[in-house]
């Protein structure tokens, strides 16, 4: 494990991830082999690898303001868990692999911040274990490369009471995490050697 001090969402951040399979994207790992956001995801990989650049990546509106609320539900976390967190950039795992959680908190765990709009966080208000399930592959999956014990995904609304979902190590889904990584990245290697040799 190799900790980048680096600050999310700027271009060297960016540049860290290129290339790997990150955290917040193993749920796709679990979609079928042909779907669209499977074939996405590796050829996404491929292209990094073999252009040595960062590919474009999706934003919206609602994706701005969970970085813009980021900070505050932190602060919020720490207020209503009485723990004490530190910011980290980009845990990498190897080559092929990282990822980036939003804290360390104390010596074994994480926290992963979500500030979703009022309609969403009224649906995970009523049905928590839907956002834990939803969340779970990138939850897991930073613990496996930070090697954490726990991660606490923390749903924050300024105007509500916050959700906090304690998600313990399972080594069980980190092991069939690990599965599927090695198949995607034999995916991408033979791909990449694919097409090279077009060259």
């Amino acid at each position: 494990m190799t900790i980048h001090n680096v600050i999310q969402g700027t271009l060297e951040w960016r540049q860290c991830r290129s290339g790997k399979f990150t955290a917040s994207n193993f749920d796709k790992l679990f979609m079928g082999k042909s779907t669209v956001g499977y074939q996405n995801l590796v050829n996404t990989v491929v292209f990094e690898r073999i252009t040595g650049s960062v590919a474009p990546s999706y934003s919206n509106d609602i994706m701005k303001r969970g970085n813009e609320l980021e900070a505050e539900a932190l602060q919020r976390y720490e207020l209503e868990t009485f723990s004490k967190t530190s910011k980290v950039g980009f845990v990498e795992h190897n080559e092929w692999i990282g990822a980036s959680p939003d804290a360390l908190v104390g010596e074994n765990g994480l926290v992963q911040l979500k500030c979703p709009l009022h309609n969403t966080f009224i649906y995970y208000l009523l049905y928590p274990n839907k956002a834990k399930d939803e969340y779970l592959y990138q939850c897991q999956g930073e613990m496996f490369i930070a090697e954490r014990a726990f991660n606490d995904l923390f749903i924050y609304h300024p105007m509500l009471d916050p959700i906090t979902i304690r998600i313990d190590r399972d080594e069980k889904i980190i092991a069939d995490i690990q599965k599927e990584l090695t198949i995607a990245t034999e995916l991408a290697i033979q791909r990449i050697k694919t097409i090279q040799e077009k060259k």
